[in-house]
């Protein structure tokens, strides 16, 4: 089943039990303009958070990211996202004004709907920059559902009838290429996978899944539409000298207009 989008270049089927648990691709940087938000970093510093100080510049993120500083077991919200996203919007948005417009255009083209950021209460796309060995790690995370937004305090409450949507757009990727694993399981499925008085973890149910690996292309934004089991993934190990660079966002629908947020 494929779904249009006007300004698509492929979409892949995953997940169709229920819509709308589907992503689709859009070419949408050229290489010049990803090089642009690349040689932008360092004036992007002051938001510049590294996730494993023992292991310098290994994990880092541009931003506040939701899933870390708010979804965390010892995660303190406040302190860690609220009280510093407003800080660290104005910085990346003043170091990268032009992707953060040309992003919200994109987004709102793919949904046909109005698009904004509130980075008064709520951190902006980042970009999660990934190097080394640290990038074969990361990808033993685990599948999850982008469900972050179940812990945020939404400046308007989410519309009922709406779904939430995730994207990455890689900037750049290692030598022997990076992407997503993704699971024919959607957030629906869990109860039907779940046998009676049987408790599984959601790796084991998504072993029950048949699953694909979608590969990432630098300048191609991987849209999710509502929720679907995935992880990063590779078809290779990445070198000592590799890096993994992508700009990460979700959203939300509030009010009829949708919320980009980290």
């Amino acid at each position: 089943m494929i779904r249009p989008s006007s300004i698509h270049s492929l979409t892949i089927e995953v997940a169709m039990s229920e819509a709308p648990d589907y992503i689709t691709e859009h070419a949408v940087f050229d290489a010049g303009t990803c090089r642009a938000v690349l040689d932008a970093l360092p004036k992007a510093a002051g938001a510049y958070v590294d996730r494993y100080p023992a292991t310098p510049g290994k994990f880092v993120t541009y931003g506040r990211a939701a899933y870390l500083d708010i979804c965390m077991p010892d995660a303190d919200a406040q302190e860690q996202y609220y009280s510093k996203v407003a800080a660290s919007n104005r910085v990346l948005m003043d170091a990268m004004g032009e992707m953060y417009a040309q992003l919200k255009s994109v987004v709102g083209g793919i949904l046909g709907a109005p698009v904004t950021y509130r980075p008064d209460v709520l951190g902006v796309p980042g970009l999660h920059v990934i190097r080394g060995d640290a990038i074969n790690i990361t990808q033993g995370f685990g599948v999850h559902f982008d469900t972050q937004y179940e812990r945020l305090r939404l400046p308007v409450p989410m519309d009922e009838d709406t779904y939430p949507i995730s994207f990455t757009l890689p900037l750049l990727m290692p030598k022997n290429g990076t992407g997503l694993q993704v699971y024919d399981l959607n957030s629906k499925d869990l109860g039907r996978l779940s046998d009676p008085g049987e408790t599984r973890s959601l790796s084991e149910l998504a072993q029950l899944c048949g699953s694909r690996y979608l590969p990432y292309s630098v300048g191609t934004l991987v849209f999710h539409h509502g929720l679907l089991g995935h992880h990063a993934a590779s078809s290779a190990v990445a070198g000592e000298d590799d890096e993994r660079i992508t700009v990460q966002g979700h959203g939300v629908r509030c009010g009829g207009e949708w919320i980009l947020y980290w």
